[in-house]
């Protein structure tokens, strides 16, 4: 079975005037961004530089290993995506630029994009055309958090730092957008796509979603969201849960996985023939009854008690005083006691769904553990 890796010996030599953009592309672009590119990218995206050069730069920075080092979350084979696109003929020439990076622990923030210009010689150009992605959650444990407060009618902030990216490239760069990102970096895309200033929708061509999270109905409701609908393109895998968080009214593809379970949340594992995604007919049926318990737990919870759950559920994971998912991970038998100790604290009201929801990330750590030995 074949995944993204191999799509360059197909497609590598092409370039996209030969072969034109497509899915895959666009899927290759949305597991780049998960690269760490400070200091490398510049924010400017005037100041911008073919994929090649940044891959030089890459593997040439003092800090090279750190920056393989992706955590658990992260399949490390995506500085080997990076490399292979650097060196293709498809790739290699495309220009990356306005890098961002956020983590904001008072805000609850972890934001981070990446835009790469088609239609250009290898140097910026205004009339090119602008592909925004945005970075999924990482190896954070504020980047989860904020996963979880997408449950909240308030929404995120990030969210609207996705717009305000958007808006920023937009001016920038007068060709066609288009916007991606995988978990909740697809989930960023398709709510800057929905609310990106008006002046530039038309110039919107498609929203890609790669098994991003939906929404609450607050956003789906706006004349915004469904004026956007038709753009929108998801991809979800056989076995998907945090695609199908919350609700989603777009259409949606869905792919083959080598991966088991939760772990085809992977983007490396979907499944590619030649320059398209091996689909499936429907998800997986534990898949979609794991996902209707979810929500249909989450829907009669008020908005107050969702917001003292995500709080407390994090209490107790920062309660082993660990950072990042990794830090859990690597002494996850000493961390579980200081989790359960911390659990024993917390409000009788909340308990029970807080326990639930410790244990299914304790379970997802687990899986993650197996899946890099």
């Amino acid at each position: 079975m074949s995944n993204i890796l191999d799509y360059f010996n197909w497609r590598g030599d092409l370039t996209f005037e030969q072969d034109p953009f497509n899915d895959v592309d666009a899927a290759i672009m949305a597991q780049l961004s998960y690269l760490n590119f400070d200091s490398i990218v510049p924010a400017n995206p005037e100041l911008g530089m073919p994929l090649k050069i940044v891959w030089d730069k890459f593997r040439s920075a003092p800090d090279y290993e750190d920056r393989c080092d992706l955590g658990m979350v992260i399949n490390r084979k995506t500085v080997d995506v990076l490399e292979a696109a650097a060196k293709s003929k498809r790739f290699g020439s495309l220009v990356m630029c306005a890098y961002s990076n956020k983590i904001d622990f008072s805000s609850e923030e972890q934001f981070s994009a990446v835009t790469f210009l088609l239609n250009t010689k290898g140097k910026f150009s205004k009339s090119s055309d602008p592909f925004i992605v945005y970075r999924g959650t990482d190896d954070t444990i504020v980047g989860w958090k904020e996963d979880f407060n997408l449950a909240l009618n308030t929404g995120v902030p990030s969210q609207q730092d996705a717009v305000d990216y958007a808006n920023h490239i937009a001016k920038k760069c007068k060709g066609k957008i288009r916007i991606a990102g995988h978990s909740k970096g697809g989930n960023l895309a398709v709510y800057a796509g929905s609310f990106i200033n008006k002046s530039f929708r038309k110039r919107l061509v498609e929203i890609y979603n790669f098994d991003g999270p939906g929404f609450t109905s607050q956003v789906m409701d706006t004349p915004e969201y469904k004026a956007a609908m038709p753009k929108i393109n998801s991809w979800f895998p056989h076995f998907s849960v945090v695609g199908m968080f919350f609700e989603h009214l777009d259409r949606y593809t869905v792919v083959e996985s080598v991966q088991h379970g939760i772990m085809q949340h992977d983007l490396m594992s979907w499944q590619i023939l030649g320059k398209d995604f091996v689909t499936a007919d429907e998800l997986d049926a534990k898949s979609l009854s794991l996902n209707t318990s979810i929500n249909a737990w989450l829907k009669p919870i008020s908005e107050d008690k969702r917001a003292k759950i995500i709080d407390s559920v994090f209490s107790v994971l920062e309660a082993t005083g660990a950072s990042t998912n990794s830090e859990i991970e690597a002494n996850l038998l000493k961390n579980s006691a200081k989790m359960l100790k911390a659990i024993s604290k917390i409000d009788d009201e909340v308990r029970d769904e807080v326990s639930a929801l410790v244990k299914l990330i304790v379970e997802s750590l687990l899986d993650n553990s197996i899946f890099r030995k």
